[in-house]
C-alpha cells in the first residue's frame, strides 16, 4: 500500500475513505500544509 510512489491500491478495497481520512489526519497533525492527490486513469 505505501511505497516510494505514495499510497497505492484499488479504491474501495485497499484505499478506503477511512484510510484517506486517517492519512489526512496524520499529515495534518505532523504540520503538512499541502497534500497532493492524483489518480491513474488506466483500467
Amino acid at each position: 500500500m505505501f511505497g516510494t510512489s505514495g499510497v497505492r491500491g484499488p479504491v474501495g478495497e485497499t484505499v478506503t475513505a477511512d484510510l484517506a481520512l486517517d492519512i489526512g489526519r496524520a499529515l495534518a497533525s505532523d504540520g503538512a500544509d499541502t497534500v497532493v492527490v492524483g489518480r491513474d486513469a488506466r483500467e
